[in-house]
């Protein structure tokens, strides 16, 4: 078959439990011109809301008025990536990490932006940076294994699925589903198969249960053969 492990639809998460909190320059020290400051925080402000076109037009404008500014950098390359905007979130997390190589937020956009251009070397690389920074993103280790897995990466792969449910939190029950994947791609029918009966079990989040329970079947059948 293809290259891919279950392909689906990436969303950028972060930790589960905490909302990504809007610093005001208090991570990453620097010296921000009023006028940029003024139109970064009334960006951040009014992001999840109606204004967000308004919002995006700030930040783009802060980096405008200072081109280094991390925060205003961070903020809008993951805004794009939440929007698939992967080409625009490309070289704005990248300049964000020039600015500040040592931001686990910005290297997991980054990564991520990478697995869905199909740059897997660099989405590993990045992923891997990412939690050596923040070993605790269930998201992240998922990512990393999605891109590892995509690269036929398999071993890998399983662990860093096997590091996000050890982790927890919300969403991580679609670890079980992309290790049914990579187990599918080694022939390992019945415990793919085990692992969709996971899913099944773990997610409160799946469209369509029924298509889960066929791919079941079909790999149970494999594993009789």
């Amino acid at each position: 078959g293809g290259r891919e492990v279950y392909p689906v639809d990436l969303v950028l998460k972060f930790r589960p439990g905490s909302k990504p909190k809007v610093n005001f320059g208090t991570t990453f020290a620097q010296d921000v011109p009023p006028a940029a400051r003024s139109e970064f925080e009334w960006a951040a402000k009014r992001l999840k809301g109606s204004k967000r076109d308004q919002a995006i037009a700030s930040l783009k404008k802060a980096v405008e008025l200072f081109p280094d500014y991390f925060d205003a950098l961070e903020l809008l390359g993951t805004e794009y990536v939440k929007s698939a905007q992967y080409d625009a979130a490309l070289s704005v997390l990248q300049h964000a990490i020039d600015v500040n190589g040592r931001a686990p937020r910005s290297l997991y956009a980054l990564g991520v932006t990478y697995l869905k251009l199909n740059r897997l070397p660099e989405a590993v690389e990045t992923l891997e940076k990412s939690l050596k920074l923040d070993a605790s993103n269930p998201n992240a280790q998922m990512m990393l294994g999605l891109a590892l897995g995509n690269n036929r990466q398999f071993a890998e792969a399983e662990e860093a699925f096997r590091n996000a449910l050890q982790i927890g939190g919300a969403g991580v029950a679609e670890a079980h589903f992309y290790l049914a994947g990579i187990y599918d791609k080694q022939q390992r029918y019945a415990e793919a198969a085990r692992e969709l009966e996971m899913y099944l079990k773990e997610s409160k989040d799946i469209s369509d249960p029924e298509k889960i329970r066929a791919m079941i079947a079909k790999l149970n059948a494999k594993a009789v053969k």
